[in-house]
């Protein structure tokens, strides 16, 4: 009986094909994917598949030692014949350019025609600049004629001098990309000017540039910044910016031009503030579900909110950031706040956290892993004129504040006409515990209040 080993190749890929024929391989589904990954909203992950799951985590986490055809330039001639047989269920085209670049992975993007297909490409050993340069190019010069292909393109590597112009991305006709990222971990490099458009980025659903890449769209007119996100709902991204002189404006310019649903800034600085001219209030009423904050400094958040006006945000996300004091309002709406860190004056150590609710007028606020959040922040959140429309309250992991500051929240807010009554307050993570009075007291507040939710963890009432 002949081994496996000994059967010819088409026998083999027959056998192969019979297989998949009898499963049912995923279909390229980015929606599904950046649903569950990137926004991380209220999915319920237990109802969906292994097989989903496997493929939505291992592409952002591991994906590069899972996805063909990461090893295909190190397999057999014999398994090689046979991979490149099934050419319609390669979606995935990953490329390590911390390893030396072979012929066969850039024959993958010949085998898979005429189906899209997703590039990644990443490095996770260090590379001289040079040479990552110089591979980088290489592959970019075989996915030439390719590129109106590809449905996604992910660079995760070392230097932004490998990255490529956005130009040969997001300028060549009939594209079909709905996905691009360009991260990486040096920042030696200003890319040029980006002038041209083509009318195919309308398509787009995620972008992620970093700072300077994005400041690269300064000169590309208002029409052609306006196809952004004019089809599908668009996730835009920028991160590393440290702006100079009067590059505020600029940047506001651009992503005034720009429509998203979603729009998250990562460690942006500014070097210096920009020069005082007459404030104009810029209204971005084409941002409407997501505006995201992280790492961002003090002075860019203030002049950034007294510039702007957002009354169709659905909600703000401040995470890591000192918050300064501002005049501005947030729109009634929801606000969360993550990793909040205290303040250097010891007599304020929330001081970020009260600058904010000063100024917000929404419904929903959610604070999780804030350790400047105590008991004195709930009691100033309680008796003074702030965060009047609040209605829903949840945090997570703030063990510095205690049942008995919540009571007197719940209490005081409760009290007072001019303020909405606290609907529901939800606890969760790492808290103080219940004792036994506030066991009883909760219990009795549902009953007696208009709070129709409170809940510690463990406890529901």
């Amino acid at each position: 009986m002949a081994t496996v080993n000994n059967l010819p190749t088409e026998l083999l890929c027959q056998i192969f094909e019979n297989v998949f024929s009898s499963s049912n391989p995923l279909p390229f589904d980015y929606t599904r994917r950046r649903l569950l990954y990137q926004t991380q909203r209220a999915t319920d992950i237990s109802s969906c598949d292994c097989a989903t799951l496997d493929t939505i985590w291992n592409y952002e986490e591991f994906g590069h030692v899972t996805m063909s055809p990461f090893t295909l330039a190190r397999v057999c001639t014999r398994w090689y014949d046979i991979v490149s047989y099934f050419t319609h269920f390669w979606t995935h085209l990953v490329i390590d350019v911390s390893r030396p670049i072979r012929q066969r992975q850039f024959e993958a993007f010949e085998l898979c025609y005429p189906h899209p297909f997703m590039l990644y490409i990443f490095s996770n050993m260090y590379l001289p600049k040079e040479e990552e340069n110089r591979r980088v190019l290489a592959i970019m010069d075989a996915l030439k004629s390719h590129i109106n292909r590809c449905v996604s393109i992910v660079f995760r590597i070392q230097y932004a001098s490998s990255l490529p112009h956005l130009s040969l991305l997001l300028s060549s006709p009939g594209l079909r990309l709905e996905e691009i990222r360009m991260e990486c971990r040096t920042q030696d490099f200003i890319p040029a000017l980006l002038i041209r458009l083509d009318e195919s980025v309308s398509h787009l659903q995620y972008i992620s540039v970093n700072g300077r890449t994005f400041m690269s769209l300064c000169y590309s007119d208002t029409n052609q910044l306006a196809q952004f996100g004019s089809v599908h709902p668009l996730s835009l991204r920028v991160s590393d910016l440290t702006l100079h002189r009067n590059e505020f404006r600029i940047f506001m310019t651009i992503l005034d031009g720009i429509s998203a649903n979603e729009v998250f800034l990562s460690n942006v600085t500014l070097s210096t503030r920009p020069l005082k001219r007459r404030n104009i209030e810029r209204t971005y009423d084409h941002i409407t579900e997501l505006f995201e904050f992280s790492d961002v400094c003090p002075t860019f958040i203030s002049d950034f909110f007294n510039s702007s006006s957002f009354d169709y945000v659905y909600l703000f996300r401040i995470i890591g950031c000192r918050i300064p004091r501002m005049r501005a309002r947030l729109p009634e709406d929801g606000l969360e706040l993550r990793d909040i860190p205290r303040d250097a004056a010891p007599a304020l150590p929330d001081q970020s956290i009260r600058n904010i609710l000063s100024v917000f007028e929404g419904s929903t606020l959610d604070m999780s892993r804030c350790v400047s959040l105590t008991d004195d922040t709930l009691g100033w959140l309680a008796t003074r004129d702030v965060a009047r429309r609040l209605l829903r309250m949840s945090v997570r992991d703030c063990p510095n504040i205690t049942p008995l500051g919540v009571r007197h929240l719940l209490t005081m807010r409760h009290g007072c006409g001019s303020y909405r009554k606290l609907i529901q307050f939800f606890a969760t993570g790492e808290m103080q515990p219940l004792d036994e009075d506030d066991l009883y007291w909760f219990s009795r507040w549902k009953r007696e209040s208009t709070t129709n939710i409170i809940r510690w963890p463990n406890y529901i009432f």
